[in-house]
């Protein structure tokens, strides 16, 4: 009797660079959008021209999300360019993002406050800091 041993071979598929850009409906590149590999931690933003590169298997799928749009999902098969264009959410056209500070009272403030009427700038000044000048002591514009 002659028995035989099988070997297994295992056959495994290694992470590929995948690179693109990524732009918005009017195709103006997009910096800072996020692109990860979706069910994993892996991810990278793309840089001030909207180019990324990542690192992914074929069977991976990138997932592009950026505030303000749609997040995209692409499966990445045997790509090594995946460029992307990113649509707008319906809803986020007509909404106003404000910035500013938050409200304090005065006698937490370890600087100086100052006022100005409106009625006392210059309003024919080509900016802010023109129309200022002069008008509060101790500020340089």
């Amino acid at each position: 009797m002659t028995s035989y041993k099988a070997k297994a071979y295992t056959l495994s598929i290694k992470a590929a660079p995948i690179s693109g850009t990524v732009t918005d409906e009017r195709n103006q590149t997009l910096p800072g959008v996020t692109v990860r590999v979706k069910n994993s931690t892996q991810g990278i933003t793309t840089d001030a021209n909207g180019k990324y590169t990542i690192s992914a298997d074929p069977d991976a799928i990138l997932v592009f999300s950026f505030i303000g749009y749609i997040t995209q999902e692409h499966p990445v098969s045997n790509s090594v360019v995946l460029n992307v264009k990113l649509l707008p959410q319906a809803n986020m056209q007509n909404e106003v993002v404000a910035i500013g500070y938050q409200t304090i009272r005065k006698s937490d403030v370890t600087g100086s406050i100052a006022s100005v009427k409106s009625s006392d700038l210059n309003l024919f000044a080509p900016t802010l800091g023109q129309a200022l000048a002069g008008k509060v002591a101790g500020v340089q514009v």
